[in-house]
C-alpha cells in the first residue's frame, strides 16, 4: 500500500478529503477482519455449495453445476440493482436489507433438500453477494479516492477466500450441516456490522463532496 500515490496528479488537483488535503484514509483491523470474515463465510460456503446441493436433493452432478453457473452469471444484477436501491433507499438501509437476504438464502441453501428452494437461495445469495461487495468498494472509494482501502479491502477479502474453505469444511464434518447453516448466517452478520459503519461514512464522505444546493441557489 505504501507504494501507491496518496493522490491523484498533480494537473488534476488534489483530493480535498474529509481526512484532509491528499490524506488517505487507513483501515482499522476490525474493519479488515470484517472484510476477511465475510469473504471467509460466503467463499467458504460457496465451495461446497455442489457437495450439499448432491447430498441433500439428490440432483445429478451436471445439474447442480449448471445451478451454480447460471446463479453466478445471473448475479450480475446484483451489480446494477445495488447502486439503484442505494440511490432509492440509502446505501445503509440497502446494504443492511443485501446482507441479511444473503446471510438467509446462504442457510437456506445449506440446509434445504427441496430443489427448487436450493436453486432458489443459489441465485438470490449470489445476486446479494455481488450488491454487497459493489456497495462496499464504492463506500471505500469515496472515504479514500487514492484506491488504498479499496486495495486494502480486497487483499483482506482475497485472504478470506483462501482461508473459507479449510474453516467450512471443519465445521462441515464436525457439526453438520444444520450447524454450518446456522454458524454462517450469525458470521455474516457479524462480518457485516464493520463494513456498514464504514457504509455510513462513506455516505458522509458523499455529503461533505456534494453538498445539497441552498434553496436561494436553486432559486436563482
Amino acid at each position: 500500500m505504501r507504494r501507491l500515490p496518496d493522490g491523484p496528479p498533480a494537473s488534476g488537483g488534489a483530493f480535498d478529503g474529509p481526512a484532509g488535503q491528499g490524506a488517505a484514509a487507513r483501515p482499522s483491523v476490525i474493519l479488515l477482519a470484517g472484510t476477511a470474515l465475510l469473504w471467509a463465510v460466503t467463499q467458504g460456503a460457496w465451495s461446497y455449495a455442489s457437495v450439499l446441493g448432491r447430498r441433500h436433493t439428490a440432483m445429478p452432478d451436471s445439474l447442480v453445476s449448471a445451478v451454480l453457473a447460471v446463479s453466478s452469471v445471473v448475479a450480475l444484477a446484483g451489480a446494477v440493482v445495488g447502486p439503484a436501491a442505494a440511490r432509492r433507499f440509502g446505501r445503509m438501509r440497502s446494504m443492511a436489507a443485501f446482507v441479511s437476504a444473503q446471510a438467509l438464502a446462504m442457510a437456506v441453501l445449506i440446509s434445504t433438500h427441496d430443489t427448487v428452494l436450493f436453486i432458489a437461495a443459489a441465485v438470490i445469495w449470489q445476486g446479494c453477494q455481488l450488491a454487497v461487495l459493489v456497495q462496499m468498494l464504492a463506500a471505500a472509494a469515496l472515504i479514500d479516492p487514492t484506491g488504498r482501502l479499496v486495495a486494502s479491502l480486497s487483499g483482506a477479502g482475497a485472504l478470506g477466500t483462501g482461508m473459507g474453505p479449510l474453516a467450512v469444511g471443519a465445521v462441515l464434518d464436525v457439526a453438520g450441516a444444520g450447524v454450518l447453516s446456522i454458524t454462517l448466517a450469525l458470521g455474516t452478520f457479524l462480518a457485516s456490522l464493520p463494513l456498514l459503519r464504514m457504509t455510513v461514512a462513506g455516505a458522509g464522505a458523499s455529503a461533505e463532496r456534494h453538498p445539497a444546493p441552498s434553496p436561494a441557489a436553486e432559486a436563482g
